[in-house]
């Protein structure tokens, strides 16, 4: 990476390659603990017996890219010969490749992670996007696909939790599934064949970790001090200062008046501002523009200044152009001196996981933990020519109104300003807050440390029987699934639950005559297969949006601005739950009902409004809003209910859709997915959607129709190439494929994966026999008649499709695959697990899988087979554990993938595969 290694990475690195795993690595902001996963993947490449897959994880969503650059610049850096010895080979990413996904941002959504369990990968994501997967609840992802992500990230799996002391509700669960994934919670010890699961925490909390079972805490020892980064690093000169407040409507007044003076001093400074509140933040952020321009009537020129905003409230899109602001003005890594004052004003989003550098801070008291954050974001790198200015500013601690907008205990926030002012006192009459400074005060105060640190929340116990319920995927609903987040992040007191907000020109909705309808069955449809992308999301606190949305329906109505033209009943929001399924819609008109100011309405009236809100908070909780894009709302990124133009959408803006996808290694487009308006030509053929170069028609909904019933209008959906719709769209591709030669591909490359796992003999006949039957029930005639598959050289396994759909009557080939299994004569030490196997390769049997649509029998015998099938999936969860059985599903759909994706990027042009 360019730098020389400090002696403490040197030591890690050798503990690594030993196969010796800490519990804890805590080492001080600045001295570079990301690298981390650059000795992880050396120690691989050294022969070391570390787990394939490494999950970093960080706590805030708004940084989740930086880390994902860093693993870019490693696979970017990585010599030939290491590649080589990590056996990196892939066709499609190209040789010497790392797989590197983000699970949100950016680079979110490439799924290369997936494709080969047996190759080293990094995973970047946050809590809430790696713990909901871990517990085959994934945020975002579909039922089928969820034990295929649970497997790979329980198994054969590092997670390195970055700044574990904020979550440390997360903490406890990954301790757990380290400590109980083979014991209570998975086979009870019967299966050790399965690769191991570590965590490795980027901090000590004191809380969860302990020395026994290895290496405990791994920390800097005295020689590491001594090295001259290291020793510039850690006295990087912060002087401090707390000053009290009176009144607590003059902070955002007095951050920003002191920001400016620190800014514009004799040498234009970069000052970093933190504001608990977003309100605050862009209040202050305006005070300092307006200080920079001349009053009225006054003589003075303009003075320049730059300014930017950092919150966690703002689209994913726009983030990542703030991202280029902040490199562009210095603020991410070293940098000269600014021309001009520049400032950036940041929430708690830009408290973790970038790595801000400012030369001085201004900011408000929170707790100690965070605030030891903030303190690691100015002179990171020290120097004897630096000396950075910190102003705290101290309002109201014991006053109901701060304990409640912080969501912080007075008392909490009392004891953080004494801990603040017991570090060293200079003749400045400032505080020494190096982290030198900072681990001094922790060693010798560490009970008023952990009395001005947030109390850690009180979190449920994993359980087996829990983990039972949430790994039954394929049942839509089950009364003993709870919702995930307690486990997550704990019981927290007065947390705001959260909604994400997207813009769509294009909503899925159907149209007889005059009269609108949302049908739940269009949505998913819709949703599968033009899906959110992350750079779309904007992450918002519920009753934030719901003000929003109803407020910006009112305001769209008819106070004077000219709205969006939307015909009557025409839905404008549609909201989906976590499974991508249609959990509520509304009009304008519905929408304004909510924002109905209560002293116009009568008893009855009000009450109904309330009812109506209620209900709407209650369900915005954790779900997604999409809106349609003519409403607008949106500036920069936020949300603003006076922002009247028409919002940008990722289905209707050119510079969006034409922008490219920086985690491909070709010219890719980011957003993968088209959708274009079909009005009836009026002839026999309907509905007739326009051929567009490098884009696949998939299918057209059909959204109006007159009356009498005649189709007007429609919605063509294009993919990218080959880019899948799911995985049942891998069936459909641009070359026929028949079903003996795509059986013997898939046997092949999962052969490949269990020898390069290092899995015995047994388990890698089963999976290659597995391979050779999965797809045998696409041999019946129904199914090869609904996919068109040419008459002669029958039966194919994948087809150019283009033929009817329903001809399948809900016929699925996995249960047809499973019958002719059954007759086949299967070893009889695994033909349980061929057997689930073969039946579960698309997400089902977990337990149910559907009878309807077979043929292979009478009614009562089919659905005895699927009940059986369900027993089945029972005894094996029990002898495998949840996450043991789902690595082993997940390698042969990954086999099952990989063949089909390289028999579609070569055309079929015979391309050995091995």
């Amino acid at each position: 990476m360019g730098y020389e290694p400090l002696r403490w990475q040197l030591r890690l690195l050798s503990l690594l390659i030993d196969g010796t795993l800490p519990k804890a690595v805590d080492v001080p902001t600045g001295l570079g603990k990301t690298s981390v996963m650059a000795l992880w993947l050396i120690a691989l490449a050294e022969g070391a017996k570390l787990p394939r897959r490494l999950v970093y994880v960080v706590d805030r969503r708004a940084v989740v890219d930086q880390a994902t650059r860093f693993a870019e610049l490693l696979r970017a850096n990585m010599p030939r010969d290491v590649a080589d010895r990590l056996n990196l080979t892939s066709w499609r990413l190209g040789t010497g490749s790392l797989p590197v996904s983000t699970l949100r941002g950016g680079f979110a959504d490439n799924r290369v992670w997936l494709e080969d369990p047996s190759k080293p990968a990094i995973i970047v994501g946050t809590v809430d996007m790696v713990g909901s997967r871990l517990l085959f609840e994934g945020y975002g992802v579909s039922r089928r696909m969820r034990p295929y992500h649970a497997g790979l990230l329980a198994v054969d799996a590092l997670v390195l939790l970055d700044e574990a002391h904020l979550c440390p509700a997360f903490e406890a669960l990954l301790r757990r599934v380290e400590v109980e994934r083979d014991g209570v919670l998975g086979s009870g010890g019967e299966i050790t064949s399965t690769p191991p699961f570590h965590l490795m925490s980027l901090s000590a909390t004191g809380r969860e970790t302990g020395d026994a079972g290895g290496v405990g805490v791994f920390r800097l020892e005295p020689q590491d001090k001594d090295e001259d980064v290291a020793r510039e690093r850690l006295g990087a000169r912060k002087r401090l200062k707390v000053i009290e407040l009176e009144d607590p409507k003059s902070l955002p007044e007095e951050l920003g008046a002191r920001a400016v003076e620190l800014g514009a001093g004799n040498v234009p400074a970069r000052v970093l501002v933190y504001c608990h509140s977003r309100t605050d933040a862009v209040t202050v952020k305006g005070l300092i523009e307006k200080a920079f321009r001349p009053r009225r009537g006054s003589a003075r020129a303009a003075t320049e200044c730059e300014s930017e905003l950092l919150v966690g409230e703002r689209r994913v899109r726009e983030r990542e152009r703030l991202e280029r602001w902040l490199e562009a003005h210095g603020f991410l890594g070293a940098a000269d001196p600014p021309a001009v004052p520049t400032f950036l004003v940041a929430t708690a989003a830009g408290e973790v996981g970038v790595d801000l550098n400012a030369e001085h801070m201004v900011c408000d008291l929170v707790a100690y933990e965070r605030m030891a954050q903030r303190l690691g974001r100015v002179n990171r790198r020290g120097g004897e020519d630096r000396c950075a200015i910190v102003d705290v500013l101290a309002v109201g601690q014991s006053t109901k109104r701060t304990a409640t907008k912080s969501r912080v205990a007075p008392e909490v926030l009392q004891e953080c300003q004494r801990s603040l002012v017991e570090l060293p006192l200079g003749d400045d009459g400032r505080h020494d807050a190096s982290p030198e400074a900072l681990m001094w005060l922790k060693q010798n105060h560490r009970a008023l440390v952990d009395a001005a640190t947030t109390p850690a929340p009180l979190h449920p116990k994993l359980t087996r029987p829990l983990l039972d319920a949430w790994s039954l995927t394929s049942l839509d609903h089950h009364e003993g699934r709870p919702e995930v987040g307690p486990w997550l992040r704990g019981w927290e007191e007065d947390e705001e639950p959260e909604t994400t907000v997207v813009w769509r020109k294009h909503l899925p909705c159907a149209r007889t005559g005059t009269e609108f309808e949302v049908e739940p069955g269009m949505v998913g449809d819709f949703f599968r297969i033009a899906p959110i992308h992350a750079s779309e999301r904007l992450v918002a606190g519920s009753r934030r949006v719901l003000t929003w949305l109803s407020r910006r329906a009112l305001r769209v109505a008819g106070t004077g601005t000219e709205g969006p033209t939307v015909a009557g009943g025409q839905p404008v929001a549609v909201l989906v739950d976590r499974s991508g399924e249609l959990s509520k819609s509304a009009t304008l008109a519905e929408l304004q009902r909510l924002a109905a100011p209560a002293s116009t309405l009568d008893r009855y009236v009000r009450r109904e409004r309330n009812r109506l809100r209620a209900d709407w908070e209650r369900r915005l909780a954790g779900e997604t809003l999409i809106v349609d894009a003519r409403v607008g709302g949106v500036v920069d990124g936020m949300l603003d209910e006076k922002a009247d133009d028409e919002a940008d959408a990722a289905d209707s803006t050119d510079d969006w859709r034409q922008s490219l996808d920086p985690a491909s290694q070709a010219e890719t487009p980011l957003i993968k997915f088209r959708v274009e308006e079909v009005v009836a030509t009026g002839d026999a053929e309907g509905l007739r959607p326009a051929d567009l170069t490098d884009w696949r028609h998939v299918r057209t909904l059909e959204t109006h129709r007159s009356e009498s019933g005649t189709v007007l209008r429609g919605l063509a959906v294009y993919k990218w190439r080959d880019e899948p719709t799911d995985e049942d769209s891998r069936s459909i591709l641009s070359t026929e494929q028949g079903l003996a030669e795509h059986a013997e591909q898939v046997a092949a490359r999962v052969g490949e994966f269990a020898s390069d796992l290092g899995m015995g003999a047994e388990e890698s006949e089963a999976l290659r026999i597995a391979a050779r039957l999965h797809d045998d029930g696409k041999a019946a005639q129904q199914w090869q008649d609904a996919m068109n598959a040419p008459k002669s050289g029958r039966p194919y396994a994948k087809t150019r499709g283009g033929g009817n759909w329903r001809i399948l009557e809900g016929y699925r080939h996995e249960f047809g695959s499973l019958l002719k299994a059954e007759l086949e004569p299967l070893p009889e030490g695994t033909r349980e697990l061929i057997l689930h196997l073969v039946a579960s390769h698309h997400g089902y049997a977990r337990p149910w899988i559907s009878s309807t649509g077979c043929s292979e029998g009478p009614p009562s015998l089919l659905e005895a087979k699927a009940g059986e099938a369900a027993l089945r999936f029972a005894r094996l969860q029990k002898r495998y554990g949840p996450w043991g059985l789902a690595w082993r599903e997940a390698i042969l759909r990954a086999a099952d993938q990989s063949a089909s994706r390289e028999w579609s990027e070569t055309s079929g042009r015979g391309r050995a595969i091995g």
